[in-house]
């Protein structure tokens, strides 16, 4: 379990270190609406991977009692959580990039894959 728990959270940091490429980006005046909505997107993505993360060491815990079950990890939460984002970015299109959001959504699940790929060579 400790591998778990430090593989996450050196997934959420690289996850969250995506939004320094996102601020450079708001410094050019063309490009700050996608930059809102790929820090919004990151952020969000990082808060459901989070979310995920509690949700998995709770089901993992409650494994061996049985008066403390846990149902599901959370995937209204999440759904939820990304679902208003996207509306926000709907609804505030001078503000914020649908597809920024869109795209910093998905940062959690690439960094996921990069990591599982490179633990499958060692």
């Amino acid at each position: 379990m400790p591998q778990f728990e430090s593989m996450t959270r050196r997934i959420l940091a690289l996850s969250l270190s995506f939004l320094i490429p996102a601020f450079l980006l708001w410094l050019v005046p063309a490009y700050r609406v996608l930059a809102h909505g790929l820090a919004l997107g990151i952020v969000i993505s990082v808060i459901n991977g989070w979310v995920l993360y509690r949700k998995t060491l709770k089901i993992v815990e409650s494994a061996g009692k049985r008066e403390a079950r846990v149902y599901g990890t959370g995937m209204l939460q999440r759904i939820l959580l990304a679902g208003s984002a996207v509306y926000f970015a709907v609804q505030k299109t001078e503000w914020v990039s649908v597809y920024g959001v869109l795209a910093g959504l998905f940062v959690v699940q690439i960094v996921n894959l990069f990591f599982a790929f490179r633990s499958m060579r060692e």
